[in-house]
Order: C-alpha cells, then sequence, then structure tokens
C-alpha cells in the first residue's frame, strides 16, 4: 500500500517509477508464479535518491528501501526492509550501470525467507533487447525482449540448476 501511495506522488517530476509483471512458469509440471513489482526512485540531488521496492505475489510479499548513490552511469543501492516471513527483517544490496545501449544490473537480498538474487547483462538494438538472465528459483537463460521508450515485453526461457527444473520467465515493464 505504501508503494502506491508513493507511486501517486511519484508521477510528477525527475522520480523513476517501473511497474513490472512478471510470470514463471515450470516446464516439468505447469506450476505459476505470478509476482507483480514497483520500482520508485525519487531524486534528492545529482548524486543521491531513495529507492522504493515491492514485491507481491499469492504467497508472498516485500518492502524495501534505503539510498542510492548515482556516480557516472552507475547506480549502487543499500536497502533494508520487511518481508512476509517469520523473521520479517529483509536487505538488499544492487549495483546497476547504463551506457549507451547496454544495461548490466546485479543484486542480492537475504531475510527471513532466506537468499535471493538476480542478474542480467542485455543490448538495446533499435525495439529488440538481448541478453542473459540469472534469478534464484527461475534459473540462468538466455532473455528477449520487445521494448519502446516507455515499455519492454521479455521473455526468458530457463533452466534452474538448483532443482533441475526447465522453467519460461516472461515479463512486461512499463515507466510511466
Amino acid at each position: 500500500m505504501l508503494a502506491l501511495l508513493l507511486l501517486g506522488s511519484a508521477l510528477a517530476g525527475d522520480t523513476f517509477v517501473q511497474l513490472q509483471a512478471d510470470t514463471a512458469v515450470t516446464l516439468a509440471d505447469g506450476a505459476v508464479d505470478e509476482r507483480a513489482k514497483v520500482l520508485i526512485d525519487d531524486p534528492l540531488n545529482k548524486k543521491w535518491s531513495v529507492s522504493v521496492f515491492t514485491l507481491v505475489t499469492p504467497n508472498y510479499g516485500e518492502l524495501i528501501l534505503g539510498p542510492t548513490l548515482h556516480v557516472n552511469d552507475f547506480a549502487l543501492t543499500v536497502s533494508i526492509g520487511i518481508e512476509t516471513a517469520e523473521m520479517p527483517l529483509r536487505g538488499e544490496f544492487s549495483l546497476y550501470w547504463a551506457h549507451r545501449h547496454l544495461e548490466v544490473l546485479i543484486s542480492a537480498e537475504t531475510g527471513g525467507s532466506g537468499p535471493w538474487y538476480v542478474s542480467f547483462v542485455k543490448e538495446h538494438i533499435g525495439c529488440l533487447t538481448v541478453g542473459i538472465l540469472t534469478q534464484r528459483f527461475d534459473g540462468i537463460g538466455p532473455r528477449i525482449g520487445l521494448a519502446t521508450d516507455r515499455s519492454e515485453f521479455w521473455i526468458s526461457p530457463m533452466y534452474d540448476y538448483e532443482d533441475g527444473a526447465f522453467n519460461i520467465l516472461a515479463g512486461l515493464s512499463w515507466t510511466p
């Protein structure tokens, strides 16, 4: 709810807002995992911003926030928040780099529900995005998408080496 309130106040000015929905399908049994995400990055000045991230699934939720340091093409975030776990404290560290048509993200979290990570490298070639994605509980695989200035639909066939399953992860992101 806090993220939606912040979203309402963030649609004006230099604030970055990204909404994302993605779905993972396990090919062996057809299990489906749907997720909704909101990322808000509100600048304080040219070097610092405050980032808020929330994730909601049918069985899990988290809300984390913290400072982000921007230096040249890099953004470094360290966040703390809560999650739906017996021990609700959650921490996150991420490093993002974007230069011309290339983006790189490395992010790791830990808390009461255990560790999680995501990383990707993607290149924008016209309206096409291509790269590689790895994400805990989904796997590793190529990532391909179609993008506009404000949205992207992407899909990634993945192999989850932790449980030996093949998955398909697809998502839609939108930046108002």
